[in-house]
């Protein structure tokens, strides 16, 4: 019978983890009997993995929902205090004046650089250099938005906007259409960490011999080997400048509303980019694509037959690789592209491999929740193009701070102009414990 969502609501997520590597080890065996693929398997084989592949998505769904739950209070108490309580001094990091708990609560990022002491003091006294560094806490892992909408019939200076083609106007009430951009969907997947340092070192085991094994009375006892080897990870910069005319400064806020949408979008897209596929030469990041000791074996032919059918088989023999290591996948990353392949892929007979269009409720392969991000490589000769990682299992993204943030007229010729530059900018590190957690499929020619 297949596993109904409403029958594993109170499955503990050590059960449903369970659960799920069963299905996968039966999935698995009739892999392995039809000749190490899933295709062109026997009719009633046919039944029973469409079967298997549905009780995947319904278990790993709900595993992802619990896992999602199981630490909301805790992660909520943590920054309602960051974020909200009055600290000994009686100031919020970064504020310039202490207030009462019972006051109106800023909480997201454009709020609090507006109440700051570097923009009290841009705006009162001309004063450069001044910054203010943003708390982590303000980058909620689950906030739902690229930023605060500001209100119809908010003036909008017409002077913000340079371009010749945007009509000039004394006021202009309606809001800006943005431009759209791959939202940041990689940085979250990691588990989250801290540090006041400019490099992250941390010490890894190499197991040479484990040396135990049966022996006769009065027997010499073999030795274990092990090897310890110290990995520094440099915390590189993302930076981003988001010029604005003085004009601007008097709408706060449209400038709230801007700060949030674009530079915080900005810096995060360009993290995502690093965390995926930076080449490690200063200053970027090393991106998990281009890590040594990663599992990169999974392989097909683009050339070859049913190509895209090869592609999906190829991301379970991934899945396995990362399961041989003894960690639990809980991601699989792909270009959009190349989702788009696999989904389409059919049999002989043209029925779709992943199940029919209307049953399609959440991205999932193999049971795993499916990213999408455009980052990743697409299909092509020698490239990377799907991702299986325990994200949380085997790496964390370490922040040395939130973001900062400055305002200044002393960038170019900005003073003449009476423009101003916002800076942001972040400092992060990606440290990779267990390269082994990581595995990919290249797509050959």
């Amino acid at each position: 019978m297949p596993v109904k969502k409403e029958d594993l609501a109170a499955k503990t997520p050590v059960a449903l983890e369970n659960m799920l590597r069963e299905v996968v080890k039966e999935l698995n065996s009739v892999r392995e009997a039809n000749g190490g693929t899933l295709v062109n398997v026997k009719p009633d084989e046919a039944h029973k993995v469409r079967e298997l592949n549905g009780d995947m998505s319904v278990i790993g769904e709900v595993l992802d929902e619990k896992r999602e739950l199981e630490g909301a209070d805790a992660l909520f108490s943590h920054f309602d205090r960051t974020l909200n309580e009055v600290a000994e001094d009686g100031k919020l990091p970064g504020h310039a004046k202490p207030r009462a708990k019972d006051e109106p609560k800023v909480r997201d990022l454009g709020g609090i650089f507006l109440e700051s002491e570097a923009f009290d003091a841009f705006k009162k006294e001309g004063t450069l250099d001044r910054s203010v560094t943003v708390p982590i806490a303000t980058l909620w892992p689950n906030y739902k938005g690229i930023g605060e909408v500001p209100q119809d019939g908010l003036a909008l200076r017409s002077a913000l906007f340079d371009s010749a083609d945007y009509p000039i106007q004394p006021e202009f009430l309606a809001q800006p259409i943005e431009t759209l951009y791959q939202p940041n969907n990689i940085g979250p997947l990691f588990a989250q960490g801290t540090t006041d340092k400019p490099s992250i070192r941390y010490v890894t085991e190499t197991v040479v011999s484990t040396g135990a094994t049966e022996i006769a009375e009065a027997g010499t006892k073999p030795e274990a080997e092990l090897n310890f080897a110290a990995v520094d990870e440099p915390v590189r910069k993302i930076a981003v400048l988001l010029p604005l005319t003085d004009e601007s400064l008097e709408d706060v806020p449209f400038l709230r509303a801007y700060i949030n949408a674009r530079l915080r979008l900005f810096v995060q897209m360009r993290e995502d980019l690093q965390l995926l596929i930076g080449n490690g030469t200063p200053p970027n990041l090393r991106g998990i694509l281009n890590r040594s000791g990663i599992n990169t074996t999974a392989a097909y032919s683009i050339a070859g037959a049913n190509p895209d059918q090869a592609l999906i088989d190829q991301t379970f023999v991934a899945v396995m690789q990362v399961l041989q290591a003894f960690l639990e996948p809980d991601n699989i990353v792909i270009k959009p592209s190349s989702w788009q392949v696999m989904r389409l892929a059919k049999d002989s007979n043209r029925n779709y491999l992943l199940g029919r269009p209307s049953e399609e409720a959440d991205r999932r392969l193999w049971g795993y929740r499916l990213v999408l991000n455009a980052n990743m490589p697409a299909i092509s000769a020698g490239n990377k193009v799907a991702l299986v990682g325990s994200f949380r299992g085997a790496a964390m993204l370490v922040r040395r701070s939130g973001i900062d943030l400055a305002v200044s007229d002393s960038h170019s010729t900005f003073f003449a102009e009476n423009k101003v530059a916002v800076r942001a900018e972040e400092r992060i590190a990606l440290a990779v414990f267990r390269a082994a957690g990581f595995a990919t499929v290249t797509s050959n020619a």
